[in-house]
């Protein structure tokens, strides 16, 4: 009896200490990943976020996200708000920064482990704007296999002097992109296509 609870007491010891070794190991491999501190502290300003990733720019609260403004790891004159971190991948860091515009504008930035920039991609159409008759909705999606969906979601008629709609002038379609970040890094989009709703 007492040889058993030994062998017992051992074995619990044993998956412990390979727990415990487990657990420092991959807290070292992730302090590897990025071993520039200047491009830790950047990262830092980005919260975690999980897929899909889907962000409304009109409907956006930056409330709660940090201000960007003449950081090194943007570009030159760029500024907006910090909206996220997309989940690691091996190759690259993929964050998300939102430009100030009529509405926000998605950013896509990916760099390597070390801060060095390797795409950036604005992930928008840009159609929306405040005009007599017409209605908009811009969203992008990027999903966990890292597809990228940007649309602007339109709805218009001409308006006469009065600004009533002009009969017969109704529409109503999405323009869209498509694409993708790749496992190099890259971000690859389409051209804008038309689809009537």
């Amino acid at each position: 009896m007492r040889y058993r609870l030994q062998v017992i007491l051992a074995f619990i010891c044993t998956i412990s200490m390979l727990t415990i070794y487990s657990c420092s190991d991959t807290n070292k491999n992730k302090d590897k990943e990025i071993a520039n501190p200047e491009f830790a502290q950047f990262l830092r300003k980005f919260p975690s976020l999980s897929y899909p990733v889907t962000i409304n720019g009109c409907l956006v609260n930056l409330d709660s996200l940090a201000k960007l403004s003449g950081e090194k790891y943007l570009p030159e004159d760029a500024f907006g708000h910090a909206y996220g971190i997309v989940p690691a991948s091996d190759e690259y860091v993929c964050v998300i920064l939102l430009a100030q515009a009529d509405c926000e504008i998605p950013v896509i930035l990916t760099f390597d482990k070390n801060g060095n920039k390797i795409d950036e991609q604005a992930i928008n159409i840009g159609y929306c704007g405040f005009d007599c008759g017409y209605t908009c909705r811009e969203s992008m999606l990027l999903g966990s296999n890292n597809e990228i969906y940007t649309a602007d979601t339109i709805t218009s008629y001409e308006c006469d002097s009065l600004g009533n709609p002009v009969p017969g002038t109704n529409e109503h379609y999405v323009i869209y992109k498509t694409g993708k970040i790749l496992s190099s890094g890259k971000i690859e989009l389409s051209k804008e296509m038309r689809k009537d709703l």
